[in-house]
This record gives C-alpha cells, structure tokens and sequence, in this order.
C-alpha cells in the first residue's frame, strides 16, 4: 500500500512538471496535453490492471478526452479569466474519465472526483499569484485526484 502511495504522489509530481512546461512558451504544449492524460490513465491502468480488451478501449477513449481536455484552455488577447472558467476547466478534467468510468460503473466515484477536482482548480487557479505554483499545482490535483476513481 506504501509503495501504491508514494508512485501516486511522484506520478503528480512529474504531472505538475509537464503541465508547467507544457504552458511555457519555450516547450511544446504537448509535453501537457500528452504527459498528463498518460500519466493519470496509467495510474488507472495500473490499478484496474489485468484490463479487458474492452477495459482498455475505454481507457484509451478516456485518454483522448483528457488529451482533448489539457488542450483547451482559456487563453487569448480578450479573455479575462474567472473563477467559473476554472470550475469549468476542474470538471472537464475530470469528465474526461467518463468513458472508462461508464464502462467500470464507476458513476460515485466519478461525480465525487469531479466535484473534488473542479473546486480545487477553481480555488487553486484564483488564490495562487506564483505561475509555478499555480499552473503546476493544476497538473498535480489533476493527477492526485486520479486514485478517488479507484476507492
């Protein structure tokens, strides 16, 4: 169990990593698009693992949703960001998993998920002035939420 722990915390530390980069102007944004979603849908790879053929199309179906997920985002030269763009960014986040969570009956688990993540990022996005902090703090909820899929 102290092992399952401990690759969960560094899974959304490297999360936090790739989310940063992926919205810095020198890296490639799929460094977040892709690591992150690869990431958590390992992480519930792992845990559901050995998976059905079935098991794992869902998985990927899920993945591509939290690919889509990671790239958009509420960026432009007119959009004044609000506290209900990052509700709404927690929960897609989250809604992301649905496909997989549909096909596991996972629905608790999903709903208290996507609560849990789409205030997090909400308060998380709107108290913390750091960029580092902030944008890497939202890849890290995204990743350490993953195991509430799993209770």
């Amino acid at each position: 169990m102290l092992i399952k722990i401990i690759i969960v915390i560094l899974s959304s530390i490297i999360c936090s990593v790739l989310y940063y980069f992926g919205g810095e102007t020198n890296y490639n944004t799929k460094i977040r698009d892709i690591g992150c979603p690869v990431i958590s849908c390992g992480l519930v790879a792992w845990h559901f693992y050995p998976l059905t053929p079935m098991g794992w199309t869902w998985l990927i179906i899920s993945f591509l949703c939290s690919f889509g997920s990671m790239t958009t985002y509420w960026k432009g030269d007119k959009v004044d960001v609000k506290w209900y763009h990052w509700l709404i960014t927690g929960m897609i986040y989250s809604l992301a998993m649905l496909p997989f969570c549909w096909f596991m009956g996972l629905w608790v688990q999903l709903i208290i998920r996507t609560i849990i993540l789409a205030i997090i990022i909400m308060f998380w996005s709107e108290k913390i002035d750091d960029v580092f902090l902030e944008a890497g703090g939202r890849g890290f909820w995204y990743c350490i939420t993953t195991p509430i899929l799993f209770i």
